[in-house]
């Protein structure tokens, strides 16, 4: 009984290739889903908030040119061997 509850299946490339159409769908039948831009600016504007507090209390914050965000430029570490 554990054992199957154990093996549950991985997200396939159906699931996830499907996943558009089902947003789509949800957003016409009026359920509120955002679309990728809207989510994009709720994200952005949730950062912001964030970058707001943390400048009150003197923490940086990281810049996110993707999301046009001002902040402190960090070193990822990436791109070092």
């Amino acid at each position: 009984m554990l054992g199957a509850a154990a093996r549950r299946p991985d997200p396939s490339g159906d699931v996830v290739a499907s996943l558009p159409a089902c947003e789509d769908a949800a957003r016409q039948a009026g359920l509120g889903v955002p679309s990728a831009e809207q989510r994009q600016e709720l994200l952005r504007a949730a950062l912001l908030e964030v970058r707001y507090l943390q400048e009150r209390f003197d923490i940086p914050f990281p810049a996110m040119p993707s999301l046009a965000i001002l902040g402190t430029e960090t070193d990822t570490g990436q791109g070092r061997a």
